[in-house]
């Protein structure tokens, strides 16, 4: 009885044994069934290599008039008369304000009466020296007299010429700040004359661009509030640097005979430059946003791997690499939103 019971008791764990093995052969067989299996992605790649491109630098700017002036006077006076009207046209050397000058006519008319006297003085004595009635010292002496009251008529007539505050170029008025019959000074502002028949475009342009831009470069801009397109001409840059904006100033001439443009206007320019060195470009399309910047896929092997890139120049298809890429490194341009670091890839073309 005592044989049978372990008979039994062993054959039982083999059974037992042998429903373990046969369950677990069948979950292993249904995991090998259900196994995803690498999927390999078909994608486009592009072959970095370096570039020299041309790109488009755009800029913020202002417009400036080609001459501008604010109209002072030299001397304290008072205004009797004003001749222009404001916002009107005037020519160089129009008259536009005429200051109070009656003391200094009034003196000019007692110096020009004394060198008449002086003048007729001055002949006297000629004629006696030539007969030997005079001495030359007397003469001298009669000589300089005369001398003397026409650098004091020329001084007179030079602060009668202050008084008249005249265009020192061709331009347009602003509005006059004072009226007939104020009493002015140095330090006060008549009105501001400006020459808008041209305009200057001044500027900025990061200084890693500085070699790019050059003199007799056309520059195209855009006006706020004016659909038309407008061009301007590069004349002059700063010789140096600015050292807080690291930026280069730039100046640009355009032609405004018409009048569309007002000097002071922000404008957006655009000029059309050429990299001077070369470097690497890559498709847009090849770069992969994300909170920490920018990254690309590059194949390595046959495997695909992330690589951060830092990026500065762009143009419509093609930025510009300044980190990450090599020379000869394998970009992956399609496929991005479906493949991972470590997908294995069939290219299916090659730029």
């Amino acid at each position: 009885m005592k044989r049978s019971f372990i008979l039994y008791a062993l054959v039982a764990i083999l059974v037992i044994i042998s429903g373990i093995k046969i369950l677990n052969n069948r979950h292993r067989s249904q995991a090998l069934q259900t196994a995803p299996v690498a999927q390999i992605l078909d994608a486009e790649v592009y072959i970095a290599r370096d570039t020299v491109i041309h790109f488009q630098l755009k800029a913020i700017g202002s417009l400036r008039p080609n001459e501008r002036v604010e109209i002072r006077s030299e001397v304290s006076q008072r205004i009797v008369s004003i001749h222009f009207r404001e916002g009107s046209l005037v020519e160089k050397n129009a008259l536009l304000f005429k200051l109070d000058d009656a003391i200094l006519q009034a003196e000019l008319k007692r110096i020009s009466i004394q060198e008449e006297l002086a003048a007729q003085n001055e002949f006297r004595s000629r004629v006696m020296l030539e007969r030997g009635g005079l001495s030359e010292q007397v003469y001298d002496e009669t000589l300089y007299a005369l001398r003397l009251l026409r650098a004091e008529k020329g001084k007179l007539e030079a602060e009668i010429t202050k008084t008249e505050i005249r265009a020192p170029f061709r331009g347009y008025l602003g509005l006059r700040n004072f009226s007939v019959g104020a009493y002015t000074s140095p330090a006060d502002v008549f009105t501001v004359l400006e020459d808008i028949s041209t305009l200057k475009l001044d500027f900025t342009i990061p200084e890693r661009h500085a070699s790019n831009v050059k003199k007799g470069q056309a520059v195209a801009f855009k006006v706020v509030g004016i659909a038309d397109d407008f061009n301007a001409t590069v004349t002059a840059m700063q010789p140096a640097v600015n050292d807080e904006t690291r930026a280069l100033l730039v100046r640009a001439v355009c032609d405004n005979t018409g009048r569309q443009l007002i000097p002071g206007t922000s404008v957006k320019a655009t000029l059309d430059l050429q990299q001077t060195t070369k470097s690497i470009f890559i498709p847009t399309q090849c770069l992969v946003p994300s909170t920490k910047g920018y990254s690309v896929f590059i194949l390595r092997h046959g495997t695909v791997a992330s690589n951060p890139v830092k990026t500065d120049l762009r143009t419509n298809q093609q930025v510009q690499i300044l980190e990450g890429i090599s020379p000869g490194d394998t970009v992956i341009m399609t496929n991005l939103l479906r493949i991972k670091p470590g997908s294995k890839l069939n290219i299916t073309k090659i730029f």
